[in-house]
């Protein structure tokens, strides 16, 4: 409780604070729901008896990342793709490991270092 009596919850800081995290929160969400989308149209689009495709997922992350865990990228077998699981450095390594995928039809679970090398 504040001077009063007052509690913090009733003040508006607290409140402006609380708008501000809802309305974050939301344009967050609005966002993956789009990338949700767009991949499923993509997904939609495919014709599956002459193509071949697959969908990489970011499954966990440690540190900082630029994708969290959620981030997906379809793939399909002639080259075309949808979504980023990177910033860019490892879509090119995702769209070569797909590849393998689609050929061998035994999905994989890849694991990428980004930290540098303290060595380096």
């Amino acid at each position: 409780m504040l001077e009063g009596g007052q509690k913090i919850q009733d003040t508006p800081q607290f409140r402006s604070a609380l708008e501000e995290r809802q309305r974050l929160i939301r344009k967050e969400y609005d966002e993956k729901m789009q990338e949700i989308e767009k991949l499923t149209e993509a997904f939609e689009k495919i014709n599956f008896s002459e193509r071949k495709a697959a969908l990489a997922t970011v499954v966990r992350v440690e540190g900082s990342a630029y994708r969290r865990p959620g981030a997906r990228m379809l793939i399909t077998d002639d080259g075309r793709w949808f979504g980023a699981v990177s910033g860019g450095c490892l879509e090119g390594d995702v769209l070569r490991k797909s590849r393998e995928v689609m050929r061998s039809g035994t999905a994989v679970c890849v694991t990428y270092d980004t930290h540098e090398n303290a060595d380096s």
